[in-house]
């Protein structure tokens, strides 16, 4: 009797390796089939150009691998753009408020000129914003013809450093940036093939595997 109960352990136990190993072969299987083709990219680049390339040596754009990019963005936010761009500027102090009324009054105030898009943010890498919160991702203008053109209803995936003095305002870089197709794809918005190694080129999978791949 008590073969016959070791014997029917053995046999669940062997069962429950086969089923496991099945649904890690079948969760491999499923991944590997949802990623667009080397074709299918190419076809989707009119809609989604890669950028960042071709940058005078006047611009101070530094290229960056995605894997330096994770060193410095403090997260990356999955969102939506909501609206139009809209642009600001900022000027420079002396850290000084006495001398920074004179410059002014002299007209000697040097003044940076940035965009920014708003987004609301679906998910982010770092669990720093809610889902539906309202950001700003900004850019010097001094780069806004090298960044991707976003328009209203657009998802990306960006990286993003907060802005210490602004509330929900954050500053990105197209290096490590990715746009969402209506399917849930990401077409990356940089050379990532050239910038990054092998194993970091993601372009062509679905963003719920990117956002996981960002997150490690």
């Amino acid at each position: 009797m008590k073969k016959k109960v070791k014997k029917y352990y053995v046999i669940v136990l062997m069962i429950i390796v086969v089923l496991v190993a099945g649904c890690v072969f079948l969760e491999e299987w499923i991944s590997s089939e949802q990623r667009l083709s080397e074709k299918q990219i190419a076809e989707l680049r009119e809609q989604y150009p890669i950028c960042g390339i071709n940058i005078p040596a006047t611009i101070s754009m530094r290229k960056s691998s995605l894997t330096e990019t994770k060193e410095i963005a403090e997260s990356f936010v999955y969102g939506k753009v909501v609206g139009d761009m809209s642009t600001y500027s900022i000027s420079a102090s002396a850290g000084n408020a006495s001398l920074d009324n004179k410059r002014e009054e002299n007209e000697l105030i040097d003044t940076f000129d940035f965009y920014e898009y708003t987004i609301a943010v679906i998910e982010d890498t770092a669990g720093k914003y809610a889902e539906g919160e309202l950001i700003t991702i900004a850019a010097n203008t001094a780069f806004i013809d090298f960044n991707p053109k976003l328009i209203d209803g657009m998802q990306v995936v960006v990286p993003v450093v907060e802005d210490s003095e602004v509330d929900g305002r954050n500053y990105y870089t197209v290096f490590g940036m990715y746009y969402v197709t209506e399917e849930r794809y990401v077409i990356a918005a940089y050379d990532e093939e050239q910038l990054n190694d092998s194993k970091d080129v993601f372009g062509g999978i679905k963003v719920d595997s990117l956002m996981k791949k960002l997150k490690n």
